[in-house]
This record gives structure tokens, sequence and C-alpha cells, in this order.
């Protein structure tokens, strides 16, 4: 695959992840089930790896503050304040930190009270 197909596919599938509205109602429809056979939800609004942060994480790298925004503050709406850990794919904070950081870089700015 070149670099332009690559960029096309990239912009395809961000295109998709526009709304976090629709992105929850069809995500969270899925399943997962690991390598020993535990079944759990496939969608995890506030974790980077399967949810709303890593979402926006891909719409600020590619210059879409708005999105990413809103896909952040999904994120921080849907998850219990108490919950997840401290793993960065899963746990609520560390994804959202890591992306309102890559947020502010493609903003210019902003985020400064959480990521400073």
């Amino acid at each position: 695959m070149s670099r332009d197909q690559a960029a096309e596919v990239v912009g395809a599938v961000a295109e998709r992840l526009l709304s976090p509205e629709m992105v929850a109602e069809i995500a969270g429809r899925g399943t997962d089930r690991t390598a020993d056979g535990v079944v759990g939800p496939a969608w995890q609004p506030a974790g980077l790896a399967e949810g709303h942060p890593g979402i926006a994480l891909l719409h600020a790298e590619l210059g879409n503050p708005v999105v990413a925004h809103a896909h952040l503050a999904a994120a921080n709406h849907a998850a219990d304040p108490t919950g997840g850990g401290p793993e960065l794919y899963a746990g609520r904070l560390p994804g959202l930190l890591l992306a309102a950081v890559g947020a502010r870089r493609a903003e210019g700015g902003g985020y400064t009270t959480l990521t400073d």
C-alpha cells in the first residue's frame, strides 16, 4: 500500500468516526472474547484502545481539534469518575490525558488545566 493509499484509508475511517454519539451507539453493540474465553464489551467509552480518547487522538493528529474535543467530552461524560485503573489503554485518566495532550497540540493550546 502506498503512502497516498494509506492516507485515503485513514481519511475514510476518520470520516466515519466524526460523531461521538453515532460511534458509541454502533460500537456499543459489540463484544470481545479474550484468548481465555472471557467475553466482555468491545466498547469502553473512556478507554484509549476501545473508546473516545483513541478517536480523539486520531482526530487531533489529523488536525481536527473540534472533533477531538467532542470525543474527549463524550469520554469524560460516559466514564465513571471513580472507575478504571491506571492502565494506559483501559484506564480512564491516562487515556484522556494522552488524547488531551494531542488535542492541545492540534489546536495550538487549550487543555492547560488538565495537562499542566
